[in-house]
């Protein structure tokens, strides 16, 4: 993770030009002309300065203020970061005191925002680049060691014994007393049935609709339990714990975005534009929490989260690898089912495109203490990307594409 942050801060130094930090300074300019490339970023002398032209990668003034607004205006989920807007200096332009893991969420999720599918091209595949799951495992397997002599073997009993600890928690929680005497007509409580219990086996029947009502409007003004609780069977929260993740409404959010969910259904749909043909598939529906209610049914409650659904149809596309949707379009297309399961609910985040746009990139969030591995199929033929690149002669960089970027104020030394 050390080695993460010491690139990724590398990269922002040299994005946002900070003095002393950066990588493209005066020295990396003058390796330039000695090894007789790109001229367009050889470094010139102007009176008594000397000027760095704008590369690809820099950023005008504008820019780098731009940049580092949408940084310390940037909402995350509870546990996702650390508060990054206390790190950014906007009238500065500089960021300072991140966290190695803060540094790891800025160069894995929110700067391949920035570039969308520019970064798979030239690197490849992810699992081809990322480190740090088997780091993460290493560091687990390092803490079963007790005798330094026999790792390996340390680290095989732990691992057989969490195993085994796993396997056997599942039979002890179904544990049965054994040796007690039970009278025949003795009551006892199983949690769910009021009063009593059945003798016999029972038997699956269909009521009829009048006679279901029937049924429920005597138990509700019959039973002295439930009585009190004719006008109380709902209640409103603003926020919820559930699945290792914390959700809130969007009207109370203020440091933290834990509002965005997502979830899968199950539909029937045509199979293309041009085939009519229904088919079965699954389909993932994205939007923001504006209630949330838990039912009460007196012996158990169930929370639903109420919220306002981007529109399948044109408020969703997907650009580069990325998933966007627009969060101010056709939300009252579902307004006659906005609720869901709170068990159903998957978090996620949105990042806005830009400030005058109205689509907002879909980022996920897991929750703490979940890392998500990349799933790929081993045996799917790829290619690696490092073999066009060991060939390449660095004479082909004079090949006559400008490098120098001519709408950037140039670099004072």
């Amino acid at each position: 993770m050390h080695v993460e942050k010491n690139i990724c801060e590398s990269i922002l130094c040299t994005l946002l030009d900070i003095s002393g930090k950066t990588k493209d300074g005066l020295n990396a300019r003058k390796d330039l002309e000695d090894w007789d490339i790109r001229h367009d970023l050889h470094p010139y002398v102007e009176g008594m300065r000397t000027y760095l032209p704008a590369a690809p990668h820099s950023l005008s003034k504008i820019e780098k203020k731009i940049f580092c607004e949408r940084l310390f205006n940037m909402k995350l989920p509870d546990g996702y970061s650390s508060n990054i807007g206390n790190c950014v200096s906007v009238e500065e332009c500089k960021i300072t005191n991140l966290k190695s893991h803060d540094y790891h969420i800025l160069m894995q999720k929110l700067l391949p925002v920035v570039i969308r599918g520019r970064e798979v091209r030239l690197c490849g595949p992810v699992h081809y680049r990322w480190m740090y799951p088997f780091e993460r495992q290493m560091k687990e397997y390092k803490g079963y060691v007790r005798n330094c002599r026999r790792p390996e073997g340390c680290i095989a009993e732990c691992y057989l014994g969490e195993e085994c600890v796993a396997f056997c928690s599942g039979y002890i929680q179904q544990r049965i007393k054994v040796n007690t005497k039970e009278l025949c007509n003795d009551y006892f409580s199983n949690g769910i049935i009021l009063e009593g219990h059945p003798i016999s086996r029972g038997t699956p029947i269909a009521l009829s609709s009048d006679m279901l009502e029937s049924a429920h409007h005597y138990v509700l003004f019959n039973t002295a339990v439930v009585e009190p609780y004719l006008e109380m069977n709902a209640k409103s929260y603003s926020g919820y714990i559930i699945n290792g993740q914390r959700f809130h409404t969007r009207e109370i959010e203020k440091a933290t975005q834990d509002s965005g969910v997502s979830t899968e259904a199950t539909i029937v749909c045509r199979a293309s534009a041009k085939d009519n043909a229904q088919v079965v598939d699954v389909v993932a529906y994205y939007g923001v929490i504006t209630d949330i209610i838990l039912l009460d049914y007196h012996n158990f409650q169930i929370p639903l989260f109420k919220c306002d659904w981007t529109n399948k149809g044109h408020g969703v596309k997907v650009d580069d690898g990325f998933t966007l949707v627009n969060l101010h379009q056709g939300q009252s297309q579902y307004e006659k089912e906005p609720f869901i399961l709170a068990s159903q609910a998957k978090q996620v985040f949105y990042s806005r495109d830009s400030n005058s746009s109205n689509w907002y990139v879909l980022l996920k969030a897991p929750p703490r203490g979940y890392y998500e591995l990349e799933m790929y199929d081993e045996k799917e033929d790829t290619t690696c990307v490092l073999e066009n690149m060991l060939d390449k002669n660095i004479e082909d960089d004079n090949d006559g594409v400008t490098y120098r970027r001519i709408d950037c104020e140039d670099i004072l030394v």
